[in-house]
């Protein structure tokens, strides 16, 4: 991701977790990780990679398509502004500063396709594999979180147009929400600083679409 040359803000972000909690959340899970755990975080945390189609297919087969086309416009929004964090606040998250980043598949052991999962998302993210200064390849994309903003947004979006399916995205982007900090790939407070783009990604589409959609 591009920074515009701005140092890393990842020290800023551990004080303001460390100032929240007293404790890195990170760290603190690290003491109390299984594999059962592992796997099952990381097979939710992949998961989240394919929501956005998921939840578009499901208005497309539904023939809501003017409710799709609103959701394709806050989806896009809310990924596109998660960009001015990026290179207002570049950060690589905790898996890097906190952690070594070449032990995780030590230290973080799932059970059958923990780390399969973990190699692909490393490798869509530039990450090659055993190098010696990962985090220099690492984008610099962890504040604010945009799993943050995305999921809440399909779960915003799944209540708003009153879709059963939010019985669904609402416990699953709990757990989401909870695995980026459980598998070492954000801090809390990037999480937290997502909320702000989620709230205008919302107010700029319903200035936009207002009366435009149907929410029954």
């Amino acid at each position: 991701m591009m920074s515009l040359n701005h140092p890393l803000c990842d020290d800023t972000l551990i004080k303001i977790d460390t100032w929240l909690f007293g404790f890195n959340p990170t760290q603190y899970f690290s003491m109390h990780s299984n594999p059962v755990a592992v796997e099952f975080f990381q097979i939710i945390y992949g998961i989240f990679y394919f929501m956005p189609v998921i939840y578009s297919a499901e208005l497309y087969f539904w023939h809501r398509y003017d409710e799709l086309k609103y959701a394709i416009f806050v989806i896009l929004t809310g990924f596109y502004l998660s960009f001015l964090g990026y290179i207002l606040f570049p950060a690589v998250g905790p898996r890097f500063t906190l952690h070594d980043f070449i032990h995780t598949d030590a230290e973080l052991q799932g059970l059958f396709i923990a780390e399969a999962i973990r190699d692909i998302i490393n490798f869509g993210e530039s990450i090659p594999l055993n190098v010696p200064n990962p985090q220099d390849y690492a984008q610099r994309d962890a504040f604010p979180s945009g799993h943050t903003i995305i999921i809440i947004l399909i779960t915003y979006l799944s209540h708003k147009i009153r879709s059963k399916s939010f019985y669904f995205y609402l416990p699953y982007s709990i757990l989401m929400l909870f695995s980026t900090i459980y598998l070492r790939y954000h801090y809390v407070i990037d999480l937290i600083g997502g909320i702000p783009f989620v709230l205008v990604t919302v107010f700029i589409a319903n200035k936009i679409y207002k009366g435009k959609i149907n929410t029954l």
